[in-house]
């Protein structure tokens, strides 16, 4: 299936506090178990600071689309919504939109904090 992804952090760990199975894992397990079609998945909002920049191109590397926060600011979102459905086309796609995915101002009870988001 595809994969829309609107999140801080691109939840593509290999591990998470010593554990293969968690909240920031779960989407490098997804792609490694065949479960996400190629070249389609897509990460919006990215920005997570806690982790290495290498952790993105790991998603580019696997065919992921990664859009990382600053390429949606200050500009209308309707032109990437409409490439985004071009590239999922007719197939089932899941949609995962994660709090943090927008700027705390605006969802201070988020967990994982990360500010910089104008989603």
């Amino acid at each position: 299936m595809g994969l829309i992804h609107i999140d801080a952090h691109a939840d593509v760990n290999e591990h998470m506090f010593g554990e293969p199975i968690a909240h920031g894992t779960p989407f490098r397990r997804a792609q490694e178990e065949g479960l996400l079609a190629h070249g389609k998945v897509v990460q919006i909002g990215l920005r997570g600071t806690g982790y290495a920049a290498e952790d993105f191109d790991w998603c580019r590397d696997q065919g992921f689309r990664v859009v990382p926060a600053e390429e949606c600011w200050y500009r209308s979102l309707a032109p990437l919504m409409q490439e985004v459905r071009e590239q999922m086309g007719d197939i089932p796609v899941y949609i995962s939109f994660d709090i943090d995915g927008l700027d705390p101002s605006v969802a201070p009870g988020t967990g994982t904090v990360e500010m910089g988001a104008d989603l």
